[in-house]
């Protein structure tokens, strides 16, 4: 890859692709498409695993999928600027037990900072589920959680933009053709990909109504009552109970009590 020029790139290597990250980039013209079965060390998991490999604290939470994949773009993402390359996720999702993530290719020094504007860090606090990002180089802990006063979880440097370009996900659903033995699955899955919010955590529905001691209610009706409170919301494709929305814990509580 070091030697020669490809307008598309696949990484697709035993555990984590960070080796082969150099000159995947180097070698990449229009996109670089990456898979990593790491899923421990890049979760939190293993956490000094995905310190060394990764440049990242990764932090072990309810939402660790979605940990994984944006530690996973951040690191491809500051690799490609070390070469004045922008890399923009098109598509993104974690399956069985991979990370997997489509990035279009830009040339350019003022490109690429754009790229790093969406780095940032995120805190958590394990208790009560809060969260809380900003885009940022310069990592300014939340000593405290501000609903339930307990201490918090940093992770970062993330990735905290999209994680996918709808339009170009609704192009590849369209494009699967119906004779594949997967055709059907793999709709599915991008027709959720492509209508999840852009939020970097997303939540379990099934999580929140344990730490509330009271029953779940159906996905649908449970958004439902989001929307109608003003809130954004959508489910994600993490699992079946799992959802992203623009509400805190605090209010999600709220909006459906």
């Amino acid at each position: 890859m070091h030697e020669h020029y490809h307008d598309v790139v696949d990484l697709d290597p035993f555990g984590t692709p960070v080796p082969f990250a150099d000159a995947a980039v180097r070698s990449g013209r229009e996109y670089l498409c990456v898979t990593a079965t790491d899923t421990a060390p890049l979760c939190g998991a293993h956490f000094e695993s995905g310190v060394r490999s990764y440049g990242a604290v990764p932090r072990n939470t309810e939402f660790h999928a979605e940990m994984g994949l944006r530690v996973l773009l951040s690191a491809l993402v500051r690799t490609a600027a070390r070469y004045d390359v922008a890399a923009r996720p098109v598509l993104s999702h974690v399956s069985s037990h991979y990370v997997r993530t489509y990035l279009r290719l830009e040339s350019g020094a003022r490109a690429a900072d754009r790229r790093i504007e969406d780095l940032g860090y995120l805190d958590h606090c394990q208790h009560c589920l809060w969260r809380d990002h900003e885009a940022t180089l310069v990592a300014d802990p939340v000593d405290d959680c501000p609903d339930c006063g307990r201490s918090t979880w940093t992770a970062g440097p993330i990735w905290l933009g999209p994680a996918h370009d709808a339009g170009f996900v609704r192009e590849v659903a369209a494009a699967i053709p119906d004779g594949f033995g997967t055709a059907e699955k793999s709709r599915d899955l991008l027709e959720t990909v492509a209508d999840e919010l852009h939020e970097p955590t997303h939540y379990d529905q099934h999580r929140l109504y344990e730490r509330w001691n009271e029953p779940a209610t159906a996905m649908d009706e449970f958004l439902a009552a989001l929307r109608a409170a003003g809130f954004d919301a959508s489910r994600s494709h993490y699992g079946g109970t799992t959802f992203k929305t623009d509400a805190g814990v605090a209010a999600i509580r709220e909006a459906v009590d």
